[in-house]
């Protein structure tokens, strides 16, 4: 997954699909430097980078010390982006077979394609 653009292509929450991730899609980088990773993600309104540390079938994002670009965007979109935050609070399961990845918590979850 090191240095691999994804882009959304389904996600769900505890109430069902996220209806709105066809037209406002999340893309997610992870990279590797100086023996931590970095976590760049793009939800729909701005953009986020963080330490991210991946062990066995989990990833998890150092949002203590993530910093998140400074943009307005308001509603339903910055509700979007307030969603994603909330669900990279929490350790995410992972499974990547190469094409796709799928990342989930109990608050929900996200399945992203490999951009080529």
């Amino acid at each position: 997954m090191d240095d691999i653009q994804f882009r959304s292509v389904s996600g769900t929450d505890p109430l069902g699909d996220l209806q709105w991730i066809e037209d406002y899609p999340i893309h997610w980088r992870m990279t590797s430097a100086g023996g931590e990773g970095t976590a760049s993600i793009r939800p729909p309104c701005s953009g986020i980078h963080a330490p991210v540390t991946v062990t066995g079938d989990k990833v998890v994002i150092d949002t203590r010390r993530m910093s998140i670009e400074a943009q307005y965007c308001g509603p339903p979109v910055g509700d979007y982006d307030l969603w994603l935050h909330h669900l990279i609070e929490r350790p995410l399961r992972y499974s990547w077979d190469g094409r796709t990845l799928i990342l989930n918590n109990d608050r929900g979850s996200l399945t992203f394609e490999r951009e080529e």
